[in-house]
């Protein structure tokens, strides 16, 4: 027979495990699977936890696993940003008081682990490699043979949200960040502090930070076509340009390098809707923030603990708990969205820099400038999902002022205004439409 499950949980990152766990705590009764498709050696990405996890991980009464998995703490973060001269936040003012520097992998193993042991299913080094749903049970195949069946499915599956984009979710892209990382050891007698340390540059901002087991990390945040310009994906020349971060290079002074660089994406982007037919999506599945916030993993947690809810609710007959998860997801990144733009802001000391300005989001566009799409260039930009700018660009199909393109689109598509001008910007800027 094919084992049945009340929920099945695809991924088991934090937001994942997150939510197994909170949906086990209130409803024990529940049956939960949790599907991983490693066995968390893989590297991960995202080694700093902010004071304010502490709260979430009491709720899922987990503390205790961080606490006892030998992560290092954190105590405050050094910014060099809108000035040469280092601004420090001391976490000891925080009424946490500290934040951890993470072995992801150990991290993320560790909560899974928790879940197994409040009876989830954990199936780890498996993937779903089919899903249909009928009579309102979804039946998920697994790699290597096998299936489950449940009525309800929760996307965890990262930045990728494979599920939900499989069942017509479409992504938003707010930019396409990426990270160019280095992971170091510290030398034999060498010392670097415990602080976070964010420090800009013409063409983005660097990161470095501590590791557990005598590690340091450090990445180059910034954009695709920077990485191809100044070639970034190669070592030499990544050490090069940390050359030009002197507070960066102090610190890769202090390390032996064993290894290459890695490029990961770290872009701000969100679902157009997180809840469908039996499943909603949280984590970066459902929306990624901007390494700068610090907040994935906050978010990832505490998104699980309200998607929780939401499913216990849809379980027990009330569509309400979907709609509150839209809602709660949706003003989580309205306001990320504009903490974004108001901290980026802060940063003019390179205007003419298009990593920069492409992050200011400045209305320039002149309402009465033509605007035209000839067809040559497939419509991909950012501020709208796909479907939404093949529409704009169609919308240019005849040379016409951008306002009255703002105005036809909007009758199309309840959107606000900024975000459909900042959408022909960005077509403009990268010559889709002329």
């Amino acid at each position: 027979m094919t084992p049945r499950f009340d929920v099945a949980v695809l991924g088991g990152g934090p937001a994942g495990t997150a939510t197994a766990l909170a949906l086990k705590r209130r409803h024990p009764e529940l049956g939960v699977a949790l599907i991983e498709r490693s066995d968390y050696s893989n590297l991960r990405i995202g080694e700093t936890l902010h004071p304010g996890v502490e709260p979430l991980l009491r709720e899922l009464e987990a503390w205790e696993e961080l606490a006892s998995e030998g992560h290092l703490p954190a105590y405050g973060t050094r910014a060099l940003w809108g000035s040469p001269q280092p601004v420090e936040n001391e976490f000891l003012y925080h009424r946490n008081g500290r934040g951890w520097h993470l072995d992801r992998r150990r991290f993320d193993a560790s909560l899974a682990r928790l879940a197994e042991r409040r009876g989830v299913a954990l199936l780890t080094g498996t993937r779903v490699t089919g899903q249909a749903r009928s009579e309102g049970v979804w039946r998920l195949a697994l790699a290597g043979g096998g299936a489950i069946e449940t009525p309800f499915v929760v996307d965890a599956t990262g930045r990728s949200a494979t599920f939900a984009r499989a069942h017509g979710a479409r992504r938003i892209l707010f930019d396409r960040l990426v990270g160019v990382f280095l992971f170091a050891m510290l030398r034999p007698g060498s010392e670097v502090d415990s602080y976070t340390l964010v420090e800009a540059w013409e063409e983005g901002w660097w990161y470095s930070s501590r590791l557990p087991d005598g590690g340091v990390v450090v990445a180059c945040m910034t954009d695709p076509d920077v990485v191809r310009r100044r070639w970034l994906g190669s070592l030499d020349r990544w050490l090069e340009q940390a050359g030009q971060a002197e507070h960066t290079a102090a610190r890769l002074g202090q390390v032996e390098i064993r290894g290459g660089i890695s490029i990961h994406s770290a872009g701000s982007h969100r679902l157009d809707r997180f809840t469908g037919d039996g499943w909603l999506a949280v984590g970066d599945a459902a929306l990624a923030l901007d390494p700068l916030s610090s907040g994935g993993v906050f978010q990832a947690l505490r998104s699980g603990l309200f998607a929780a809810r939401a499913i216990a609710d849809s379980l027990a007959g009330d569509p309400a708990g979907l709609a509150k998860h839209e809602s709660f997801l949706t003003a989580d990144f309205d306001g990320y969205l504009a903490t974004r733009a108001e901290y980026y802001g802060r940063e003019a000391r390179w205007p003419e820099s298009p990593f920069w300005r492409r992050r200011h989001e400045t209305i320039t566009l002149d309402p009465r400038q033509p605007i035209h799409w000839d067809g040559t260039r497939a419509p991909a930009g950012l501020h709208l999902p796909s479907a939404d700018l093949q529409l704009l660009c169609g919308l240019c199909r005849t040379p016409r002022p951008a306002h009255e393109v703002v105005a036809g689109f909007k009758a199309r598509a309840p959107v606000a205004d900024q975000r459909i001008i900042l959408a022909l910007q960005d077509l403009l800027e990268r010559s889709v439409l002329n």
